[in-house]
């Protein structure tokens, strides 16, 4: 059974990624293995290769996200302007352009 040796914990999952066990006693941790260090080795490899998939995918997400800072800076200028026109008592004209 190559899941003798636990590599994260199941039940402390973050948005679907396990946390990382660390391993103190590595020699404990290759004894225990029952494929031995190749399939222990491996284990860990394909773990860090789902954490490394994670990390990129969390970068592109901040990326995007702060591509769009600047646009959601003007809406929210927008919409204290018309706060402060609406508790004004003033009427608020629009010019709206349609398309075909």
């Amino acid at each position: 059974d190559p899941s003798a040796v636990p590599v994260f914990e199941p039940s402390t999952l973050h948005r679907g990624i396990p946390s990382a066990i660390f391993l103190a006693d590595v020699p404990a941790a290759v004894a225990a293995s029952p494929g031995g260090p190749a399939a222990l080795l491996g284990k860990l490899s394909r773990l860090h290769s789902r954490y490394k998939f994670w990390e990129g995918k969390l970068g592109r997400g901040k990326q995007a996200f702060s591509g769009k800072i600047p646009d959601l800076r003007r809406t929210m200028d927008a919409v204290e302007a018309l706060g402060e026109v609406r508790e004004g008592g003033a009427a608020v004209g629009a010019n709206v352009e349609v398309s075909e």
